[in-house]
């Protein structure tokens, strides 16, 4: 193992972490967390791609998540632009509220 592999993990691995800290911290809009979520598929996405440069892995799980990332990110978009017009805006404290 390379020394650069070994600070690309351990990067990502602070990424993530640094990630999950800034979810727990900021949830007060949803955009912020959906931006939040795709960082955190970055920087898995290069965990598996720096795995599978140094290893005779197939490069399909790379694909494959790939994939799953897009349809995440464009999921999250189409639920936030419904809340966006039930709600008028994007607080995650206006989700709990209820309507009667």
């Amino acid at each position: 193992m390379s020394i650069t592999y070994n600070l690309t993990m351990i990067i990502s691995i602070m990424l993530i972490f640094t990630v999950l800290f800034s979810i727990m911290i900021q949830m007060n809009h949803i955009i912020m967390m959906l931006l939040l979520f795709e960082k955190m598929a970055l920087s898995i996405f290069i965990m598996i791609m720096y795995k599978s440069s140094l290893t005779s892995m197939n490069s399909m799980p790379l694909i494959l998540f790939l994939t799953m990332s897009v349809c995440e990110a464009s999921l999250g978009l189409a639920i936030l632009v419904s809340i966006i017009r039930a709600n008028g805006n994007d607080y995650v404290s206006s989700l709990f509220m209820s309507k009667f």
